[in-house]
């Protein structure tokens, strides 16, 4: 949980300051998606896929996938 709480409040405080997004290198960012991913995976096998908590992560995940611009694949977790 903490992971992903993280990782969301990253995102909110990048969205408002353009200059910590630099801090950050791609592989750090591509890091975080797989350590989400996984995440992701167990909250499906325990939780389901409609639980709150693995929506939490699902659309975190997709906000990283935006953040790095790649846009299908953001909208497939937003969307999902």
């Amino acid at each position: 949980d903490k992971v992903v709480d993280i990782w969301y409040k990253f995102l909110g405080l990048v969205r408002n300051n353009a200059e910590l997004a630099e801090t950050f290198s791609e592989a750090q960012l591509r890091e975080g998606i797989e350590m989400l991913e996984k995440i992701m995976q167990t909250r499906v096998k325990l939780l389901g896929d409609a639980h709150i908590a693995t929506g939490e992560v699902k659309y975190t995940v997709g906000l990283l996938y935006l953040f790095l611009g790649e846009r299908d694949k953001a909208n497939t977790y937003v969307q999902a």
